[in-house]
């Protein structure tokens, strides 16, 4: 009886620790309790003050979006999902669109309660969407873009910020939930989103929108697997884009997914030597910029990017710790597979996937981020512009440093899917990604404005081994 008493007791007590399954920017009436109004899951992001606009015009000045899902992968709202749609669809009737759909990850949800509570990731992503709007900010590469962005929440946040030291043992509950959220809801709505995108618009039609997904932490994780099962439909017909849905570019930042989610992805693309790279044209164009060395430029781009800061020891070294119990269970239960010629080189056990993320797995990397100008020897291909960043301090008074990025010499990694590490300097540990040097990194992945200006100089999509079924398919 005493046992049962005590358990009783510590229930509530149990229960304050945990932060609400809840939705909490609804676009409907009645979708939350007592709520008759709805129209609260657009924001208009402003340099001074973000506020709730249900009429938010992207050309004027960024908008954002909620899309918000629950512990078991259900969509709260629905109708957040046509607001957003909607949102894409006004962006679409000026060129030059942006639209940049972002994921966040551990100890973060949807909550945006001004003035009382500012979610750092919600506030962190409405930042990333002004500086990409502000052509002064960003070195003037999208003077007339609108700027759309799709903020999805999920419970990422399960013990109260009070209880901090509870909140670090939330990780293996959390990295549950970052497995099962990923269901038929999530990808159907990122399928729409990616066919709204990029379903024609005549009257702007020389200037198709740039759509980009990011994913971060376990919003990584997220991304991948949602994402995974969509984007193969499009690599295996080898980017014939009228036949399904795509996105321009996805991005996995300090995410806590294990390199083993994205191999079979890896796997795919290197079979079918895919290739993801720009016009003739364009490169020529791009090959005018002077970058300050002397090596060869690539025209090759991601189609996926996985990046990850080497200041960022949640993924170097906690997943490591995270999944190390568990990869040692699978490993007494004979569960990991020993690969008879193992591609990549020197990884020839699964296990090495399940306790590295892409970017930090060596093995993978397929680009370098080093200090300008590149050394001859140090590494390939140079790609995209020299990347200044601001180190330490007020950045109107902080040193400078220079960065290029390159491919890496004698890589196994020669596909669309990118894995690099990013030095502190740009992002410091594993929560500071929403900053300026970020985004001026994150810019050169994305098209210049006259690629975007040319349908025809928008990187392309080829898979050259796509075998006798997808021929047979083409040819049909």
């Amino acid at each position: 009886m005493r046992a049962m008493f005590v358990v009783m007791a510590a229930i509530p007590l149990a229960a304050c620790f945990h932060v609400k399954n809840q939705l909490y920017n609804p676009a409907s009436p009645g979708a939350i309790a007592g709520d008759n109004t709805g129209q609260k899951s657009v924001v208009e992001v402003s340099a001074i003050t973000d506020k709730v606009n249900p009429a938010c015009d992207p050309f004027k000045t960024p908008c954002m979006a909620f899309l918000e899902f629950d512990e078991m992968g259900e969509m709260w709202d629905p109708a957040q999902l046509g607001v957003a749609l909607r949102l894409i669809e006004k962006a679409k009737t000026h060129p030059h669109p942006i639209i940049v759909t972002f994921t966040h990850g551990w100890k973060n949800n949807a909550l945006d309660d001004r003035p009382k509570h500012v979610n750092g990731n919600v506030s962190g992503f409405e930042g990333v969407l002004d500086l990409l709007k502000d052509s002064t900010k960003n070195g003037g590469r999208f003077p007339d873009s609108p700027v759309v962005g799709i903020y999805i929440g999920w419970r990422g946040n399960l013990v109260s910020e009070y209880w901090p030291v509870r909140q670090q043992f939330s990780y293996f509950n959390r990295e549950g939930a970052a497995i099962r959220i990923p269901g038929a809801s999530l990808t159907a709505a990122l399928t729409q989103i990616m066919e709204t995108a990029h379903s024609p618009m005549p009257k702007v039609a020389d200037a198709p929108p740039v759509l980009v997904i990011a994913g971060h932490s376990f919003g990584g994780l997220i991304m991948e697997r949602a994402l995974t099962q969509a984007m193969t439909d499009y690599v295996l017909r080898g980017g014939t884009r009228s036949d399904g849905p795509w996105a321009d570019l996805v991005v996995f930042v300090n995410s806590a997914a294990a390199a083993s989610e994205g191999k079979q992805m890896l796997n795919l693309l290197k079979s079918r030597e895919a290739i993801y790279r720009v016009s003739a044209q364009a490169e020529l164009n791009e090959a005018k910029i002077d970058i300050g060395t002397s090596l060869k430029r690539t025209s090759d781009r991601p189609l996926f990017l996985s990046i990850s800061s080497v200041g960022d020891a949640a993924t170097r070294f906690g997943l490591v710790i995270g999944h190390g119990p568990s990869a040692i269970d699978r490993d007494l239960q004979g569960s990991w597979r020993t690969y008879t010629h193992p591609e990549p080189p020197n990884v020839p056990s699964q296990q090495s996937f399940y306790l590295s993320t892409t970017a930090h797995l060596d093995a993978v990397q397929s680009h370098l981020i080093v200090e300008a100008p590149a050394q001859p020897g140090q590494c390939g291909k140079i790609f995209g512009q020299r990347v200044e960043v601001s180190v330490g301090g007020n950045p109107a008074t902080a040193a400078k440093k220079s960065y290029v990025i390159c491919e890496k010499p004698n890589r196994w990694n020669d596909t669309p899917y990118w894995a690099m590490e990013m030095p502190a300097t740009i992002v410091p540990d594993h929560s500071g990604i929403f900053n300026s040097n970020f985004v001026r990194l994150l810019i050169q992945f994305l098209p210049s404005y006259d690629e975007m200006a040319n349908p025809a100089d928008r990187p392309r999509l080829s898979t050259p081994a796509a075998g006798p079924q997808s021929s047979k398919e083409d040819a049909q």
